[in-house]
């Protein structure tokens, strides 16, 4: 069976695009994924900075009950 150069041309270049849009579906998680871990870290910070500052006013006012 002879293969048609023309479509062996093609489908060349099919695989290469579909190795370029695996290439840019990667990227793409790979930016989601960096996003989502800062955020998270965010909400990581201020959930820290939450409990110091609850824990410092609650430490203020244990030391303003006692005579």
């Amino acid at each position: 069976m002879k293969i048609n150069p023309y479509d062996k041309v093609l489908h060349e270049a099919s695989d290469e695009r579909k190795e370029e849009k695996q290439l840019e579906l990667t990227h793409k998680l790979e930016q989601q994924q960096q996003m989502k871990n800062k955020y998270l870290i965010r909400v990581k910070i201020s959930q820290i900075i939450e409990r110091k500052r609850l824990h410092l006013n609650v430490s203020s006012e244990d030391s303003t009950d006692e005579p």
